[in-house]
C-alpha cells in the first residue's frame, strides 16, 4: 500500500438563493433523460406470490443531450403524487425535510431534458450502470447522476420492485418497499446478512438483464450510441455492494465503484474475494465504512452497543485491517477516498441531505460542498478508467485542503 497521496476539502462556490436547487451540471453537454419499463422473461418475480410474474425493473437513463435551449426541464420526482401514495406521507416528509412541500408542488427543477437527440458530438459514449441504496430512488441520485451525463457518460440507473421505496411502472402500477420483509429479516444479524445477500444476488441479474438489453436494443436516442467497450458499474450502500459483485460475474464490466458500504470493513459480502476483482476498483468511505479514523464514541453510544471501549478499538482496528488487505489483494489495484468532513455522511452521495437543509443556510453550504466531493471523485474515476484520461484529482499530489484522503492500493491503480 502507498501512503495517502493528498487531503482535499472542496470549496462550495455556488450561491444558491432561499429555495434549494440541485447543483447544475458542471460538464459541457446539455442533459438528456428517458425512463424504461423493461421485464425479464428468464427470471419470476422472487416476492411474487404469482408463479407467472416475471422480474420487471424501471431503467432510467442520463445521456449527453444535443442543446434544446428551450426545453422544459424535468420536473424532480415528476409523480410525486403516485409516489407518495404507494410509500406514504411520512415517508416523503421524512426524505425530503425542508424540501418536501417545494418537490410536491413541482417547482423543484432538475437540469435534465426528457427524451431528446443524444449529442452529436462522439459517435458513441461510455456506459455507467448506477444501483442506489436499498430503499431508495434512482431519481433521488440526480444531482451526481446529471453531473456524469454532462461530463460524456450514459448513466443507466435501475429501480427495483420491492427494494426502493416505490417502483411506478408506465400502466399506473406501483409496488412499495417490502417493509415487513425486511422488519422480520433485520431482527438477527444473521437473517439480516442472508436477505442482503439474496438481494444483492437478485440485483446483480437485474444489472446483467439491462445490460443485456442495451446492447440490443434498436431505439432512439441509444441504439448504436452506446460504448460497450466502454461499461462501469457503481452504487451507493447495498448498491455498492452489488457492484462489487457485478464485477466479479461480469467481465464486460471495466471498472467498478462501491460507494460507502462494506461489511466487517471489506467493501464487499461475504462469500465474494478480493482476488475475484480483477477491475480497477474505487472504494468512496464516509466515516460510516472509514474506520481508520472514525471519532471515539461516546460511553453512552459503547452501552448501547454493550461493547467496552477496549473491545470498540479492537473492532475498529480489525476492521480497518480487513479493509487495506481487501483492498490490496485487488488484482487490478484499488483506491479509497476517504472523507472525514463532519457533515459529509452515509446520506450525503443521495440529493435528499442537500434538499432536507433547504432552511439551513449553512447546511445548505456544506451539503452543496459535500456533492461537489461525491461528484469530483466519482467522475475522476471512471474517467481515468473509461476515457484514459491521465490529470485526474486521483493522481493528484498537492495537498488542497482538509477533509479528503486518496489512497492507492496494487500497481494497478497506479
Amino acid at each position: 500500500m502507498m501512503p495517502p497521496l493528498f487531503t482535499f476539502s472542496a470549496v462550495c462556490g455556488l450561491a444558491l438563493g432561499a429555495n434549494v436547487d440541485l447543483p447544475a451540471p458542471t460538464g459541457p453537454h446539455q442533459v438528456g433523460l428517458v425512463a424504461y419499463h423493461w421485464t425479464d422473461p428468464s427470471r419470476p418475480e422472487p416476492f411474487s406470490d404469482k408463479k407467472s410474474e416475471q422480474r420487471e425493473v424501471m431503467v432510467y437513463v442520463w445521456y449527453p443531450a444535443e442543446v434544446q435551449p428551450d426545453a422544459p426541464r424535468v420536473k424532480y420526482l415528476p409523480d410525486f403524487a403516485a409516489i407518495e401514495k404507494c410509500a406514504g406521507e411520512a415517508e416523503m416528509k421524512g426524505l425530503l425535510g425542508a424540501s418536501y412541500l417545494t418537490v410536491k408542488a413541482g417547482k423543484l427543477l432538475t437540469h435534465s431534458v426528457k427524451d431528446v437527440k443524444m449529442s452529436s458530438d462522439q459517435k458513441q459514449y461510455p456506459v455507467l450502470l448506477f444501483s442506489p441504496g436499498f430503499g431508495e430512488l434512482c431519481l433521488t441520485y440526480s444531482a451526481v447522476l446529471e453531473d456524469l451525463a454532462s461530463h460524456g457518460y450514459v448513466v443507466v440507473a435501475i429501480d427495483r420492485p420491492y427494494d426502493a421505496t416505490c417502483v411506478l411502472f408506465p400502466d399506473g402500477r406501483s409496488i412499495a418497499f417490502a417493509q415487513e420483509r425486511w422488519d422480520k429479516a433485520k431482527k438477527e444479524t444473521d437473517t439480516m446478512m442472508s436477505y442482503y445477500g439474496s438481494r444483492i444476488e437478485t440485483w446483480v441479474a437485474d444489472t446483467r438483464f439491462v445490460l443485456n438489453r442495451l446492447e440490443r436494443f434498436d431505439r432512439a436516442p441509444l441504439a448504436g450510441r452506446l460504448d460497450f467497450e466502454r461499461v462501469g458499474v457503481f452504487g451507493h450502500s447495498v448498491g455498492g455492494m452489488t457492484a462489487a459483485r457485478m464485477c466479479e460475474l461480469d467481465a464486460r464490466v471495466r471498472a467498478v465503484m462501491n460507494q460507502d458500504s462494506d461489511y466487517q470493513g471489506k467493501p464487499f459480502m461475504p462469500g465474494s474475494s478480493a482476488k475475484n476483482i480483477k477491475q480497477p476498483f474505487l472504494f468512496f468511505a464516509s466515516r460510516h465504512s472509514f474506520f481508520q479514523r472514525v471519532p471515539a464514541p461516546t460511553d453512552k453510544a459503547l452501552a448501547a452497543q454493550k461493547l467496552t471501549r477496549e473491545e470498540s478499538d479492537k473492532l475498529v482496528a480489525q476492521f480497518n485491517k480487513n479493509q487495506e488487505e481487501a483492498l490490496t489483494a485487488m488484482p487490478g489495484g484499488s483506491y479509497r477516498v476517504a472523507v472525514v468532513a463532519p457533515s459529509l455522511n452515509h446520506r450525503s452521495f443521495i440529493d435528499a441531505a442537500l434538499l432536507k437543509a433547504q432552511d439551513d443556510p449553512k447546511a445548505v453550504t456544506e451539503n452543496v460542498r459535500n456533492l461537489k466531493i461525491v461528484r469530483t471523485y466519482t467522475r475522476a474515476f471512471f474517467d481515468k478508467h473509461l476515457k484514459d484520461m491521465k490529470n485526474t484529482p486521483l493522481d493528484e499530489t498537492t495537498i488542497r485542503d482538509e477533509g479528503v484522503s486518496v489512497e492507492r492500493f496494487g500497481h494497478g491503480s497506479r
